[in-house]
């Protein structure tokens, strides 16, 4: 779950999350409540927050069939579908993988 995955980071980088405006994250007081994140989410002003959300769900909708209910999906399949996101490099991020810039930009400078 989310809540698991957010309280194995070190607090700086799991205080706060973009979220989209959708369903899925009716349950962000929950992520509020267990691990002290706290949200936002994205500005209907502002395109750019809600493109970032939509690239990276088009990204993750490579692996998946179209017709395919997500509740159907193993745990063990999102990771895979997560691998290959964070080892694709970026452009923005001058072509370093998500991992590795996450790793670099984030978590070494939240030590």
């Amino acid at each position: 779950s989310l809540v698991e995955v957010m309280r194995t980071l070190p607090f700086k980088p799991r205080k706060s999350m973009p979220f989209d405006r959708d369903s899925e994250f009716m349950d962000w007081p929950q992520l509020q409540a267990e691990v002290g994140t706290q949200k936002w989410f994205c500005e209907l002003s502002t395109l750019w927050q809600k493109r970032t959300v939509e690239n990276t769900n088009c990204r993750a909708l490579r692996w998946l069939p179209r017709e395919i209910a997500l509740s159907t999906i193993s745990h063990k399949h999102l990771e895979v579908i997560c691998a290959r996101l964070n080892a694709t490099p970026h452009k923005c991020l001058g072509w370093q993988k998500p991992a590795e810039f996450f790793k670099e930009k984030v978590l070494d400078q939240a030590a």
